[in-house]
Formats: C-alpha cells, sequence, structure tokens
C-alpha cells in the first residue's frame, strides 16, 4: 500500500461512497459531515469542506474541474478543484445517485426523483 487516510492508524473516519478520482484529486465525504480532498499520489489532505448539515453517503463527480457533491442535508454542492464553494442547490430530498457502468450519475434519476425545477 502506498498510503492511507487518515495516516495515523488510531485515527479512525468512517467512509460510506466511492471516491471521485481525477490525476490531482481523490474526492470523498465521511460519516463525520466532512468532505476531503486528498492527493492521489501522495494520500496528503489538500482541502476539506466541513459546513454540510450531513453525512456524505452518495459519490461526489468530477464534470470540467467542478466537483459535485450530494450530501443528506439535502443538499447538492458544487467545488472548484480548490475546495472552493461555487453554489449549491436545495433538493426535496436525499440525493443517493447510482453511478452508470460509464462511472456517472443517472442524471435523468437524480433531477427528476429529486429536485424541483
Amino acid at each position: 500500500m502506498a498510503w492511507r487516510y487518515p495516516a495515523d492508524k488510531a485515527a479512525t473516519k468512517s467512509f460510506y461512497a466511492a471516491p471521485a478520482l481525477t490525476d490531482s484529486e481523490l474526492v470523498v465525504g465521511d460519516y463525520g459531515n466532512t468532505l476531503y480532498a486528498l492527493d492521489p499520489t501522495t494520500g496528503n489532505q489538500k482541502w476539506t469542506y466541513d459546513k454540510s448539515k450531513g453525512l456524505w453517503v452518495g459519490s461526489p463527480q468530477i464534470v470540467d474541474n467542478v466537483i459535485l457533491a450530494p450530501s443528506a442535508d439535502v443538499n447538492l454542492y458544487a467545488f472548484d478543484l480548490k475546495g472552493q464553494l461555487l453554489w449549491s442547490f436545495k433538493t426535496q430530498q436525499m440525493i443517493w445517485p447510482n453511478r452508470s457502468a460509464t462511472g456517472r450519475w443517472s442524471t435523468r434519476q437524480v433531477w427528476t426523483t429529486n429536485c424541483t425545477p
């Protein structure tokens, strides 16, 4: 194993959803309401976002250098790759997106099930 997160074996974090991965970012949320961006080569933490009031139970998605992260607080959050919040969108219920065979969310399912136009 090249690295583990957290590096200290005594420190524990619980993760449910699969991470999103690019060449420069590994993004994953935990049950402690924190979204993490890690360097995929070293495992070093690049940034965190801890203002969600819900668990990160849905896998984030990275599209055109924008991180889309669904939270159990019924918001879909969008971040740039430096961790700056771009926007959030309140939905009617939690978003539990399923990835398709391509690794992308089933967008139609997410928007038609959970969002008000």
